[in-house]
């Protein structure tokens, strides 16, 4: 059944695979199904293209940007805090560097050098703060794309609040031959990411898929083999059987040097490329998406059919009452999607709820070692930075689990109205010991320095580091307190006046607990901001895997209605039967393939 891949890179499917496409497309289009049938026809383009496509997808600040930029040897795309946009970014071989836009009706704007500065003009500032649409294309002068006939697919930042943005990587995804999923050492892996990887790769039947943990360079060198295994441990917990790499030459223990290096990574792209199951995967993941669409079809051809059987007068009423329940499953549909929209506000003020319970017990805490401290300086320049770890850590975890268990909940419930309205559902995530990443910032409004020595006050930039990776590690037997201390917390960043330090013993704890007490709550409320805009990535990755069956769904079933009208009762019910029956035929057929 499989052919001979003849050139690198290029796209074949089997004669028979190809003929099963082309006659669904031409079957959808006979019985009057035209936007599926064009649906199949863009994926026989896409799966007919002279390139071989991996996508690079991760969430922001995972470092997708400097991967391929290190990928491929030159300063191909931004890094930083540049302003994100919602483009796509397509890097191809061509002998003359350099940048190309295309804006979303298609028009090719200038060809702009190959640079920082080029990017500049393609930001949201620069569109009226709109972001723009379109698509830029990167030309490198890159062997190793040449060589394997190689495109990459740069996309925005998965976990966005825009669900334009998680429509368009979705959209992108259908396109792709491959994926690699960029996962921060210093942020490993979310609810988001694992939900994104579910919905988007492996419920898609993405054929080709590896992981690569970036930034891995500052985690101190005797802690990088824990977060390696931590990943890998991860991925199995949640069954996914992904491979793993690390792209930076740096140092890790001795078992995992196989996968460490940019070399390791590019040939196991290659692999891909020459990968013998490569004809099955991919008709694997083609058929897979050709099934969906007939499923939609059938659904509408089953209506049709029941409506063509009635008589004139039954139709009629059948027609009437059909349109009345689609244009309630409209307004049903718009319903499941504000209440999301109201169990994401809900899981987001359980967050806080939970947050303010915090701010009195960790308060009280802090302060009752504050006031039981015999060296106050030397309590807050030494302990207080690892209590709070230790605290905030503990609040991680509390927060992760119970964010885990309301998302298990809310989409266990939006894929039974999904199946009930549309019968339809998208890939429920199994939650189990997820942790919900959340940002610790030092506030600390003072900086104490011992009484024997110099009084001087030292103003010191703010650090922001995750604690998700620290609250992971510990569940995998690496030990609570000996990750936290590896953790660091940033040193004081406002000033206080000399007096502070004068005085007695009391006195210092007095003023010391007035400044605990104003940035504990701040410690907190930064902590949980981060964490409330990821759950609200999450429930718009959710609606997003959602509304495009929707759509499929609801534009059969008018179709199916719109057919229905006027149809000749014998001659209709016979027609509708046959179509039925074709389109059941080529969807079993499809499914033994």
């Amino acid at each position: 059944m499989a052919e001979q891949i003849k050139q690198a890179g290029a796209v074949r499917l089997s004669r028979k695979a190809s003929e099963a496409l082309r006659a669904s497309a031409e079957l959808l289009s006979k019985y009057g199904f035209d936007e599926l049938a064009q649906n199949v026809q863009k994926i026989l383009r896409d799966v007919s293209r002279d390139r071989f496509t991996v996508a690079v997808v991760g969430e922001f600040s995972r470092g997708k940007s400097t991967f391929l930029n290190n990928l491929l040897e030159v300063e191909a795309l931004p890094v930083g805090n540049m302003p994100t946009t919602a483009m796509l970014t397509r890097i191809r071989y061509a002998q003359e560097q350099g940048l190309v836009y295309r804006d979303e009706k298609g028009n090719q704007h200038p060809a702009l050098p190959l640079r920082s500065e080029s990017w500049e003009g393609l930001v949201a500032n620069n569109f009226g703060g709109q972001d723009p649409r379109g698509l830029v294309v990167a030309g490198v002068n890159n062997p190793w794309l040449r060589r394997n006939n190689l495109e990459l697919l740069d996309t925005p930042g998965a976990g966005d609040l825009e669900e334009s943005r998680a429509r368009l990587i979705g959209d992108a995804l259908l396109s792709a031959d491959g994926a690699v999923i960029a996962i921060s050492a210093t942020q490993a892996m979310s609810i988001s990411e694992k939900l994104f990887i579910e919905q988007r790769l492996i419920a898609r039947k993405t054929p080709f898929l590896l992981l690569v943990i970036t930034k891995l360079d500052q985690i101190p060198e005797a802690q990088r083999g824990q977060i390696i295994e931590f990943v890998k441990s991860k991925l199995t917990l949640w069954g996914m059987d992904i491979p793993v790499f690390v792209p930076a030459d740096i140092s890790v223990p001795e078992r995992y040097v196989a996968i460490t290096g940019m070399d390791k990574v590019k040939a196991h792209i290659e692999s891909w490329v020459n990968d013998p199951k490569r004809l099955m995967l991919t008709e694997k993941w083609v058929l897979a998406r050709v099934d969906a669409l007939l499923s939609a079809a059938i659904d509408a051809a089953a209506e049709e059919h029941e409506l063509a059987c009635a008589n004139a007068q039954q139709r009629s009423e059948l027609i009437e009452k059909k349109r009345v329940a689609l244009e309630k499953a409209q307004v049903k549909w718009d319903e499941l999607l504000l209440q999301m929209e109201e169990r994401c506000a809900k899981a987001a003020q359980q967050v806080q709820k939970r947050g303010k319970k915090y701010e009195q017990t960790i308060g009280e805490r802090m302060l009752y070692e504050l006031q039981h401290t015999a060296q106050p300086e030397r309590w807050w320049r030494e302990d207080r930075p690892y209590r709070l770890k230790v605290e905030l850590t503990s609040m991680a975890t509390s927060v992760g689990n119970m964010v885990s268990k309301i998302v298990a909940e809310d989409v266990r419930w939006f894929n039974g109205s999904l199946e009930k309205t549309f019968k339809t559902t998208i890939a429920a995530p199994t939650m189990g010991e997820v942790e919900e990443e959340l940002d610790i910032v030092d506030h600390s409004a003072v900086s104490v320095e011992s009484l024997d020595k110099k009084r001087t006050i030292v103003r010191a930039a703010t650090s922001a580091v995750s604690i998700l990776g620290a609250v992971g590690l510990s569940v995998v037997g690496l030990g609570f307190l000996s990750v936290v201390a590896t953790m660091g917390v940033g040193t004081g960043a406002s000033l206080v006046s000399d007096h502070v330090f004068k005085g007695k013993i009391a006195d210092q704890k007095a003023r010391l607990k007035d400044v605990l007490q104003k940035d504990i709550p701040v410690y907190i409320q930064d902590a949980l901001k981060g964490s409330q805009n990821r759950i609200r990535g999450v429930y718009s990755e959710i609606i997003s895997a959602a509304r495009s069956r929707q759509e499929d769904w609801m534009n059969a079933q008018r179709k199916a209605i719109e057919k229905s009208v006027g149809t000749d009762d014998k001659v209709g019910s016979q027609e509708t039967a046959q179509r039925l029956q074709m389109l059941t035929r080529l969807r079993q057929s499809l499914a033994g393939e």
